[in-house]
């Protein structure tokens, strides 16, 4: 596992020791390198699941067949994933309820 913090350290202390200026650069070009960057944060998401979604999903799917997940996530403004999700669901439960 990397441990940045003391790799710091480490270069840090090889600058002091050295002589070589072509060395020190080269370890304080390093140096830049080892931090760490935080994530974006990222703003709400704006096609949020709704239950009307959901539904219209479900009846697109039923009354289509043929129709594919990226058609019907186009229409419903939804990621294609989260629909395949929700289809598979439903597969699921309606084939637990056959049983």
């Amino acid at each position: 596992m990397s441990d940045i913090p003391a790799a710091r350290a480490i270069l840090l202390q090889a600058i002091d020791a050295t002589s070589c200026p072509v060395a020190k650069g080269a370890m304080a070009f390093a140096l830049t390198k080892m931090r760490r960057v935080e994530p974006r944060r990222r703003g709400p998401w704006k096609n949020k699941m709704t239950e009307q979604k959901r539904q219209a999903v479900f009846d697109l799917a039923r009354n289509n067949p043929s129709m594919h997940v990226s058609e019907i996530a186009a229409l419903v403004q939804l990621n294609p994933g989260r629909v395949s999700e929700l289809l598979s669901r439903a597969e699921i439960v309606t084939e637990g309820e056959r049983s």
